[in-house]
C-alpha cells in the first residue's frame, strides 16, 4: 500500500478522484476541495461504473471493482490493492512526484 500526501486545490481535487477511478482498489481521499464542478466529477465516474463514496465533508471512497476493470483489461483476482491520498494546495509537478513516489 502506498500513500500520497498531496498538496491540492480543485484541480488537484479533480485529479484525486479520477486517479482513483482509475485505480482497481480502493482510494482514500482526504482534504478534498468539495465544490459543484467536483461533485460533477464524482457523478461522472459513478456514470462509468465507479463507486464514489463521501464518508465526510473532505473524506471521499474511491473504488473501481474488479469486474468494471476487468472488461478494460484481465486484473489478477489476487490483487486488492489500497491507497491513500491527501489534498492540500500545490501545483501539478507536486501531484505527480506524490503519485509517483506511491506507485
Amino acid at each position: 500500500m502506498g500513500a500520497a500526501d498531496i498538496p491540492g486545490d480543485k484541480s488537484i481535487s479533480h485529479r484525486a478522484l479520477m486517479l482513483g477511478g482509475l485505480a482497481v482498489g480502493e482510494t482514500r481521499i482526504t482534504g478534498l476541495l468539495e465544490g459543484e464542478d467536483v461533485h460533477a466529477t464524482a457523478a461522472a465516474l459513478r456514470a462509468l461504473g465507479v463507486t464514489v463514496v463521501r464518508e465526510a465533508p473532505g473524506s471521499w471512497t474511491v473504488c473501481l471493482s474488479r469486474h468494471s476493470a476487468a472488461s478494460a483489461a484481465t486484473v489478477s483476482s489476487s490483487v486488492s490493492p489500497s491507497r491513500d491520498m491527501t489534498v492540500h494546495s500545490a501545483d501539478t509537478d507536486t501531484l505527480r512526484a506524490a503519485v509517483s513516489s506511491a506507485v
